[in-house]
């Protein structure tokens, strides 16, 4: 086989090899103006040297990525470390604003309270069903508690002692359905008697009864303890009235009653154990 035939790839790869040298040295001669070859081979040539450019920087780029792997490793070792930190400040800082918020509600209870003798417990346990609601508190006769004695929160009544041991009492809540209390409407002066149901406890509602007929309360209505019935003294703030209506009898009004105090979250309590 002639020796053309044989190479007629290789020969004709070569050709193309040399002559595009020619083209690319001709067009490298320095020129006032652009000639026809230096015209040609810019079109030519152009478009794949932008190619290729873009083919190194992506290269250099992902080199440059895959050299500083390292590098970038123990930087986002150190940013999670630093992430860490500040969300433990910023957790760290949220309890202390907590706790600031209940030192300075059970100081300004204190204040509000300096006719009574108080002692302040601790919720330890709650026992909460369809049948009772109460809980449990770290305070008992060693402390000063005795039976009967009524319990306040900053923000209202909670109800009364139901048992008191030496380290410990058992509180019934005001929503119970064992519970009532002697109640006057601050605005109107009204009196009645605010006592726990069955199906409103569930709520954290209670109920208001043996309301005059006649009386112009309405929703809205700021309820406190009138001082009768020998258990609360008068002006614990107990709720508000959510809503009246007339009763079965038709004789006397009824209102739902919403308590300040969320017995859901109670965790600190007050017991009135005197008077001064």
């Amino acid at each position: 086989m002639p020796f053309f035939e044989r190479n007629k790839g290789k020969i004709v790869l070569i050709a193309v090899t040399v002559l595009l040298v020619l083209v690319m040295a001709l067009s490298a001669i320095p020129s006032a103006k652009p000639n026809f070859v230096s015209n040609a081979v810019g079109v030519v040539i152009s478009p794949v040297q932008k190619v290729i450019s873009k083919c190194i920087t992506s290269t250099q780029g992902f080199f440059s990525f895959i050299f500083n792997m390292d590098k970038y490793e123990t930087e986002n070792k150190q940013l999670a470390e630093k992430i860490a930190v500040l969300e433990k400040e910023i957790r760290e800082t949220e309890e202390l604003k907590k706790e600031n918020s209940r030192l300075r509600a059970m100081l300004e209870m204190r204040e509000r309270t300096v006719q009574y003798e108080t002692e302040a417990a601790e919720v330890i346990a709650k026992e909460a069903s369809n049948w009772f609601n109460a809980f449990t508190v770290d305070k008992g006769t060693a402390d000063g508690v005795a039976t009967g004695n009524p319990v306040i929160t900053s923000k209202g009544l909670v109800g009364y002692v139901s048992e008191a041991g030496t380290t410990y009492s058992k509180v019934v809540s005001l929503i119970d359905s064992t519970a009532s209390v002697a109640a006057v409407v601050k605005r109107t002066g009204d009196s009645a008697v605010i006592e726990g149901d069955l199906k409103l406890q569930e709520q954290g509602l209670c109920r208001m009864v043996y309301i005059n007929k006649n009386s112009v309360i309405t929703a809205g209505d700021d309820l406190e303890t009138s001082g009768m019935g020998g258990i609360y003294p008068r002006g614990i703030y107990i709720g508000k009235i959510k809503e009246v209506s007339a009763d079965g009898t038709g004789l006397s009004q009824q209102a739902i009653i919403e308590p300040a105090v969320n017995f859901d979250s109670v965790s600190e309590v007050f017991i009135i154990t005197g008077i001064k």
